[in-house]
């Protein structure tokens, strides 16, 4: 038995080498935590060298076949998968219903893909060789999770609390009410916590002199939550008992309540994070301990191939199971790290730049109250072209959006976040980094800090270049906050930047150019034209070819590697005609002491600063030509006499390097 863990980074094709790496071991079972990672996931099935008699299956769970049945013939076909479409089809045909098709298909599939509630209710480790967990959110499936149990909304001094859990009443399924109504009767006392506990607790925190009364009230509050009825159970008793019931199937709306009776089981403690300041309000959690579940199931399997960016939660995964025989391919090197240019700025002042140049972009803002506030703060500064993207938003809505030049505004768990790609976008700006579960909170705040930064570095980079798309396009970061200790991005960081000086990279990000649609003029553009209420919609990427002078070498700084170099254009202020001005005055100077080409340049830039750094670039560019040699009649040292290369020589020599 030899298990796999890919710590890979973004855009280095982890996903793709778990599955042939997968179909190599034998039959594969491949989970992710998303519908449309898994779609990603078939595609790149498609590009490998496959047998011509293998044979995939997607599988949709009963509810999402529900909401599909409607559109299922605009869905995505393949040539080696059967999906959801084809069991609609022939469901239809045959009177059967779709998801009992697929699984009927599966068991002489070459590979299954779907998500974990699905598979560890319906299928067997034993009909297959390989587990495939894609992506660290996947993992977070196997473990239960944390559950917001009292909110304090604050708006304009005025205070509310609710209960967001009582709202599941409703709801319970009968099994629940018939088998445990010890936890419906736990739900009734939490529904018991009045409104005037809080505020008795408050006033007298106010007159004790408190500098922070809220929390102090919480806190008082919390001390009379009662605890679930469940904290006496053996742990073999608890891990039965939500497996059993996460292998049922349920109605959509009884999938939260069966949840929170999951972390009630896991029941850790309370928890209130004194120091996390969310704009409007606090939250007591219930936090659940990280039990592994469904080890039996997962023990089932051969292989286990772990594709994830943090290390540390896969060993976490393996120990948890007792496999040790664990092999680690770990890469740190991101490809496209040098695309990326981050900064600190005022993200409100350069969303009006870039809207004002038909620049579309994104916005992170942790969590969605955060971000509704954000969206709103846009559109308030004149910003109307913007909207929110959430944990339900299709891929294909976002691409439209982007395609018609409409920015967007996401957060943590939302479809943006959750590992799918936007490479047409070249601009992030980060309002919050939200906060890491209140588990790592209080079990492990510095682990819970890297976490949550990990996970708001993979956010950022789902606008990163991939293979043969946009692969020479800046990609613009923007904090509105002070820049947190990035990973990948580390060297990649400028530091405070006016929102002014950010002008210069206008012209190398894409835009959304909006013109009146006519037939002639989609023709002799040769595009394929998008036309919404009567208007087309031109993507203009800018063409690296076709720059000036002043714009290549500008260009050339923002791509270059050397900290040294990159790091200082907005310091120093550079901007591309200097740098066409500079580059002129020189082209074709010959000089046997860099004294003298400093004296030249001199003549055009008085600060020595900017005199060197030009140099310096100069030198990483090679833009000089070696014409002759000299020897100093006072030392005796031979010296080679250099000539700036002619503009054209370089541009080409350049471009032939992208």
């Amino acid at each position: 038995m030899a298990d796999y863990i890919l710590a890979l980074p973004p855009r280095s094709g982890g996903t793709t080498i778990s599955l042939a790496l997968g179909i190599h071991l034998g039959k594969v079972l491949y989970l992710n935590n998303r519908y449309a990672n898994i779609e990603q996931a078939c595609r790149n099935l498609e590009k490998l060298d496959l047998d011509p008699n293998f044979k995939g299956v997607l599988i949709m769970g009963q509810n999402r076949i529900e909401e599909i049945r409607q559109y299922y013939l605009k869905m995505p076909t393949y040539n080696h998968i059967l999906i959801p479409a084809d069991a609609i089809a022939l469901g239809m045909l045959e009177n059967k219903h779709p998801y009992y098709l697929l699984l009927e298909w599966a068991k002489n599939s070459s590979i299954t893909l779907t998500v974990p509630q699905i598979a560890w209710r319906d299928l067997p480790p034993d009909h297959y060789d390989v587990l495939i967990i894609d992506e660290d959110r996947t993992l977070d499936t196997f473990y239960p999770d944390d559950v917001e149990l009292i909110k304090v909304t604050i708006s304009k001094s005025q205070f509310s609390i609710e209960i967001p859990i009582l709202s599941l009443i409703d709801n319970i399924p009968n099994e629940i009410k018939k088998n445990y109504p010890e936890f419906l009767d736990w739900l009734n006392e939490l529904a018991e916590l009045k409104q005037n506990n809080f505020w008795d607790y408050y006033n007298e925190a106010v007159q004790n002199g408190s500098s922070e009364p809220i929390i102090d009230a919480l806190e008082s509050l919390m001390g009379d939550i009662p605890e679930p009825p469940f904290t006496s159970w053996v742990l073999d008793e608890k891990i039965r008992t939500a497996e059993e019931l996460l292998r049922k199937g349920w109605k959509e709306e009884e999938y939260d309540v069966i949840r929170f009776f999951v972390a009630s089981l896991f029941y850790l403690g309370y928890y209130l994070e004194r120091h996390r300041k969310p704009p409007n309000g606090k939250i007591i959690y219930l936090v659940a301990d990280r039990v592994l579940l469904f080890k039996d199931w997962l023990n089932g399997f051969k292989h286990i191939i772990i594709r994830g960016n943090d290390r540390r939660k896969a060993e976490a995964f393996f120990n948890a199971l007792g496999r040790t025989k664990v092999g680690i391919v770990e890469d740190q090197n991101f490809r496209y790290a040098r695309n990326f240019i981050v900064v600190h700025s005022d993200i409100f002042e350069v969303g009006k730049l870039l809207d004002s140049q038909n620049v579309p972009f994104l916005v992170f803002a942790g969590t969605k109250e955060i971000a509704e506030k954000v969206l709103q703060k846009f559109r308030e500064i004149g910003i109307h072209n913007i909207d929110l993207v959430d944990n339900l938003t299709p891929y294909e809505y976002i691409k439209d959006c982007y395609m018609t030049g409409r920015s967007l505004v996401f957060y943590a768990n939302s479809t943006i976040s959750r590992g799918v790609d936007l490479p047409f976008y070249d601009v992030v700006l980060v309002y919050h980094f939200g906060f890491a579960t209140p588990y790592e909170e209080m079990t492990n705040p510095d682990l819970a800090t890297e976490t949550l930064i990990n996970e708001l570095e993979q956010s950022i980079l789902r606008i990163s270049p991939i293979p043969f798309y946009r692969e020479k396009s800046p990609k613009l970061v923007i904090f509105h906050s002070n820049i947190p200790k990035l990973h990948y991005l580390s060297n990649r960081i400028f530091g405070v930047v006016e929102p002014s000086k950010l002008k210069t990279i206008i012209p190398f990000l894409s835009k959304i150019e909006k013109k009146e649609f006519n037939e002639s003029l989609g023709k002799n553009l040769g595009l394929k034209e998008t036309k919404i209420s009567g208007r087309l919609y031109l993507l203009i990427t800018p063409k690296i070819k076709s720059l000036d002078i002043g714009e290549i070498l500008f260009y050339s700084t923002l791509m270059s590697q050397n900290p040294k170099i990159s790091k200082k254009v907005f310091l120093l202020g550079i901007r591309p005609e200097d740098l066409a001005l500079w580059y002129k005055h020189i082209e074709g100077f010959e000089f046997g002491k860099w004294k003298e080409l400093r004296e030249e340049l001199r003549e055009v830039e008085r600060k020595k600063e900017k005199i060197e750094w030009f140099i310096s670039l100069l030198k990483e560019l090679d833009a000089f030509d070696e014409v002759g040699s000299g020897v100093n009649l006072r030392t005796g040292r031979h010296y080679r006499i250099l000539k700036v290369k002619k503009f054209d020589k370089l541009r080409k020599e350049y471009l032939l390097l992208l």
